[in-house]
């Protein structure tokens, strides 16, 4: 998922709350045109990875070079709350800032 946000790399990487069986793989930084409040951004190609037994599905990607299998529609929301709470105007995937990642998960994760 591409993430638009004024945190960075390591700041991605290190997301508090995620499951052990879990990882997190952060690519980039690439240009972006998202403004971020009055601060311009900048865009990471965030990829999670899920281990375990409860992990079925294959990822939607033809990139072998990270193990695993995809991640669950909770993992990302937990992953995002986090990213919301520190950033909340990033621009990650459909959701435009928290408010709208809030609205259109039924505040699932807030």
């Amino acid at each position: 998922m591409r993430i638009h946000t004024t945190l960075t790399a390591e700041s991605l990487a290190s997301t508090l709350g995620m499951p052990d069986d879990v990882t997190i793989h952060v690519a980039g930084p690439y240009g972006s045109r998202a403004r971020i409040g009055s601060f311009a951004s900048v865009a990471y190609e965030v990829t999670l990875r899920g281990h375990g037994k409860r992990h079925k599905r294959a990822p939607n990607t033809r990139d072998d070079s990270m193990p695993g299998k995809a991640a669950t529609y909770d993992d990302w929301g937990l992953y995002l709350a986090d990213i919301y709470g520190r950033d909340e105007y990033a621009h990650a995937g459909p959701y435009k800032g928290r408010a709208d990642f809030n609205r259109k998960t039924d505040n699932k994760y807030s």
